[in-house]
């Protein structure tokens, strides 16, 4: 019986699909154990790590990173396409839902990081008496500056 057949099997049964145990009841509809899941992201999150130490896309494997990257440039434009992508499905079926929720989502954040004393923007960094962060804050002067020169000319 090969991997696949093995899983194919073991998942119609309803059990872990890679020990063959018993699932917890707290875990139903999940294809793995408590125990298998846990194992599986420990060691994903140590190869993703190790290939970032060493300046290697952990996404794609292959390419390299640069600076202080996460993933590489085209795993990035991959990503954004397929974010993209439900984007637009989602603006298409209900523009006007599609944007009030988002304004809602937005104002909720925005209202939870005030009432925690954070940043509005990042949600990071403690700011004392603005809504913004140094960091932010410093970005939106830039901005600011930009949008002026550009709006002269």
């Amino acid at each position: 019986m090969t991997k696949k057949e093995l899983y194919h099997k073991r998942k119609s049964k309803g059990v872990c699909v890679n020990c063959g145990g018993e699932i917890e009841k707290e875990r139903k509809g999940k294809t793995m154990c408590r125990k298998c899941a846990d194992e599986k992201n420990k060691s994903q999150r140590l190869d993703r790590a190790t290939y970032i130490k060493h300046g290697i896309c952990p996404i794609c494997k292959t390419n390299r990173l640069v600076g202080d990257e996460h993933r590489c440039y085209e795993c990035s434009v991959r990503e954004n396409q397929r974010v993209k992508g439900y984007r637009d499905k989602e603006k298409e079926i209900d523009p006007v839902g599609y944007s009030k929720r988002n304004s809602e989502a937005s104002r909720r954040t925005r209202w939870k990081y005030v009432s925690q004393g954070l940043c509005v923007r990042c949600g990071r960094k403690k700011s004392a008496q603005f809504t913004l962060c140094a960091r932010c804050r410093e970005r939106q002067k830039e901005y600011d500056i930009r949008y002026k020169e550009r709006k002269e000319n």
